[in-house]
């Protein structure tokens, strides 16, 4: 049984300067389990495995299943860890190894009296596994020491009660010895055990320690120069100091050099110097503890190069007279580096949170805020978003609408390691109930061994441009279904790449060819222009590019049908922010309906063409006169809507032949044909059957003439009314809002007021305001006229029964 009982805690470091440089640290010495092949022990005849020390516990060492350890497999090892191994085993003094996180231990044969009936279990064991009741205590000693700290422990008593024999007291004094890996900093670190008596005050009994010290010296100079360590003693009744080689040679002293206080004095910084002498004060003083424990800075006599040390030791009395000083230093200059290197980082990282936009904070594992900068305030963050599993203040939705589940949020992602960047948009409700936009990005803070151990997040109120963005969408969406709903040609004319980048539907119902067509080239654009017209439209196109005018201004297209149409269009610049001219926007309108008909005059005999056109002019009508079929058919195809009034010689089968070729031509002019029947009543239905609109004999009385021009264009006017009808409701269906839309499929479907409010979850009152609004801009007095004027729009009707979600 063993009681451990811990006092004087000491680390050296406690007293800090300023840092203002100094030169690069001699390299370290390799290591190399190489150089130990001139000395491997061989047994029965045959060499041994690794570790090559001979005594119990290096034995232990090689048997060990290390692999069911955090060590791993004892091949798998490196050099610089078994050099280390190598040291232990082979020291005189009690030495325990401690490596890695978990803090897994080694130890030698002098350390066995240490662990007492711990052993031999504690090998391989962490230091939690094996001294649980010490972890609270020692643990922040262990987390200093795997910083890079050096630590003492002294007046460390332990009893132990031996199998045969009552309780004996030990004291020991602890070093605790950082220990790098040489890649990656502090891997572990050395606990040498130097017992001492418990009252090293009496003459005989310091002598003995001091003894048992020297027979130690060995052991401990061994390691120190593994780790850098460099122990020294101070007679302060001579003022003489007794230093090894390299301390020496950082005061720029030969290693034959007598040193004394004076030397050693005028060694250090001036601006350190009043402060090592006051600690030195302190040591001698009989009614303190006489530690002495301070780092600072070396500049040495032959001006070399600022270095930084530690440095801790003990002074020993005797009635209240100092007699002896045994210490130790460590030289810590390149920590030195890094710590002001760290702190520059630490002020830099600390100015640019504070300027930052953004909020940063950092949690940690259990989702609890650690930090965060100034402008995190206005986030009201008390805990990461994923800790608000019921949504009460955060919410974040897929691209489809439907809800993020908590563990997908950013913070719960990234402890599981994942980075979400640039984040997840969220709508936060703050305490005041207000809704704001909030983008969350994260990623995990890791440790030395890659574990997660907290987020660091990242908070952007991205309110307004959502919002814009929102209004935007809705817009564009406005936008979108007045474009494809509407009779009109809305276009985009990009100037960079001389090619139309947008076309409304509108544009195949006017031009007859599908707008991916014209977008795709330009040049099936420019072919249906009519040729007459075509200079004329390119050059205002260039006007409005070119000059930034608006220009309105009308010109003929030939469909692909043949069929000629009046385009009015009007064009405009479009500027980017800094004013310049990208784009020419315009909307296109089929005027053809608008313009009067025209009847076309086909008489081969110019005094009664004459005489007809003086009277269909005298009766209103426009008229132009043609002198042969052939000569209207050349032109047909670029003819404004009318009709026809043509007289045939011909007797024969051909009399009909002008019918035939109009609609070969998909030219749909109505055709009244004068022509000798004699009375044939089968030859008049042979000419209605091939098209003609009506048949009159020649010659015919004049009020016959106008009569059926007149029936002619009365069905023309008709035809173009129905036209006029459908594109004024299809922009009106174009102009109403997505909830009147549905109102109208759901009327269409044959739906009542009640259905359509189930169907879209809404209020049988509130689908009774839309309905009036829908029957008001279809202009509509009755259900069945808002039917009809929908359905000649293309609106349709939704299937029965089906149900949407109210967007809000």
């Amino acid at each position: 049984m063993s009681v451990t009982r811990l006092s004087h805690v000491n680390v050296a470091g406690a007293d800090r300067g300023p840092m203002s440089g100094g030169s690069t640290p001699p390299p370290e010495r390799p290591l190399s389990t190489d150089r130990h092949d001139a000395s491997r022990p061989a047994m029965a005849g045959r060499e041994i495995a690794w570790p090559w020390a001979t005594g119990e516990m290096a034995q232990r060492v090689r048997t060990l299943a290390w692999e069911r350890t955090p060590l791993g497999p004892i091949a798998d090892w490196s050099d610089r860890l078994k050099a280390v191994v190598d040291l232990v085993l082979a020291a005189p003094l009690p030495m325990t190894l401690h490596w890695g996180d978990r803090r897994v231990q080694i130890y030698n044969d002098a350390a066995r009296e240490v662990f007492d009936r711990r052993h031999p279990q504690a090998l391989g064991q962490t230091f939690e596994e094996c001294w649980p009741e010490l972890v609270e205590v020692v643990g922040p000693i262990h987390r200093r020491v795997m910083a890079g700290k050096a630590v003492v422990l002294t007046d460390q008593c332990r009893t132990y009660v031996r199998h045969a024999g009552a309780p004996e007291d030990f004291t020991f004094t602890n070093y605790f010895i950082p220990l790098t890996d040489g890649v990656e900093g502090v891997a572990g670190f050395l606990v040498t055990a130097v017992k001492t008596t418990p009252g090293v005050r009496g003459g005989a009994d310091r002598r003995a320690s001091e003894a048992a010290l020297r027979e130690s010296q060995a052991g401990l100079q061994a390691a120190g120069d593994l780790v850098g360590l460099m122990s020294y003693r101070w007679d302060p009744t001579t003022g003489r100091l007794h230093w090894p080689p390299r301390l020496k040679a950082l005061w720029g002293l030969p290693p034959d050099a007598e040193v004394d206080e004076r030397m050693w004095l005028e060694g250090i910084h001036p601006e350190d110097r009043g402060r090592v002498q006051r600690a030195a004060e302190r040591a001698l003083d009989p009614d303190g503890d006489g530690l002495y424990a301070i780092e600072y800075r070396v500049t040495g006599h032959s001006g070399g190069s600022e270095r930084w040390i530690s440095t801790y030791g003990r002074m020993v009395f005797e009635d209240r007279q100092p007699v002896s000083f045994t210490g130790a230093v460590l030289e810590v200059t390149q920590q030195k580096r890094v710590e002001a290197q760290l702190r520059r980082s630490e002020s830099y990282l600390a100015a640019i949170l504070r300027q930052a936009p953004v909020g940063v904070a950092v949690f940690g594992a259990d989702s609890r805020l650690m930090m965060g900068n100034a402008a995190l305030d206005r986030f009201e963050i008390g805990e990461t978003s994923s800790a608000d599993p019921q949504g009460a203040r955060w919410r974040a939705f897929r691209t489809d609408g439907s809800p993020l589940a908590p563990d997908q949020y950013p913070a719960a992602r990234a402890l599981r390691g994942e980075v979400t960047m640039p984040g997840v948009d969220f709508l936060h409700r703050r305490e005041n109930g207000a809704e704001v936009w909030t983008r969350v990005g994260a990623a995990p803070l890791r440790d030395a061994a890659g574990g997660v151990y907290g987020v660091v997040a990242i908070y952007e109120d991205i309110d307004q441009q959502r919002r814009y963005e929102d209004r935007l969408r809705y817009s564009e969406e406005r936008f979108r279904r007045f474009a494809e709903n509407s009779a009109d040609v809305m276009w985009i004319y990009d100037m960079a790449g001389e090619r139309l980048e947008y076309v409304s539907p509108g544009f195949q119902r006017a031009w007859g060819i599908p707008p991916e067509q014209v977008i795709a080239d330009r040049g099936v654009w420019i072919a249906a222009l009519h040729p007459e017209d075509r200079d004329g439209v390119l050059a205002a196109l260039q006007r409005v590019l070119s000059e930034g005018e608006t220009v309105s201004h009308e010109y003929r297209i030939v469909r692909p049908d043949g069929a000629v149409r009046r385009i009015r269009d009007t064009g405009f610049p479009i500027r980017d922010t800094a004013g310049h001219i990208v784009q020419a926007g315009g909307i296109a309108q089929d005027i053809t309906r608008d313009t009067p008909p025209t009847v076309y005059l086909v008489d081969p005999d110019p005094e009664r063409r004459a005489a007809k056109a003086d009277l269909l002019r005298g009766a209103g009508q426009r008229v132009t006169p043609f002198a042969s079929e052939q000569a209207f058919l050349e032109v047909a195809g670029a003819l404004t809507p009318g009709c026809v009034v043509a007289r045939t010689q011909d007797l024969g089968a051909a009399r009909f032949e002008l019918v035939g070729a109009l609609k070969a031509r998909r030219i749909s002019l109505p055709v009244i044909l004068e022509t000798s029947l004699g009375g044939d009543v089968a030859l008049a239905i042979s000419a209605m059957k091939a098209g003609a609109t009506d048949l009159l004999e020649w010659p015919c009385r004049p009020e016959a003439l106008l009569d059926a021009v007149g029936s002619a264009l009365a069905g023309l006017s008709e035809v173009l009314e129905d036209e006029e009808a459908t594109r004024l409701a299809q922009t009106q269906v174009a102009l109403m809002s997505s909830r009147e839309r549905e109102v109208l499929e759901g009327l269409l479907s044959g739906g009542t007021n009640k259905t359509i409010a189930r169907n879209l979850g809404i209020s049988p009152r509130t689908v009774e305001n839309h309905r009036a609004r829908v029957m008001e801009r279809l202009g509509a007095h009755t259900l069945p006229e808002a039917v009809l004027a929908a359905a000649s729009a293309g609106v349709k009707p939704t299937r029965r029964g089906s149900s949407k979600a109210d967007p809000g």
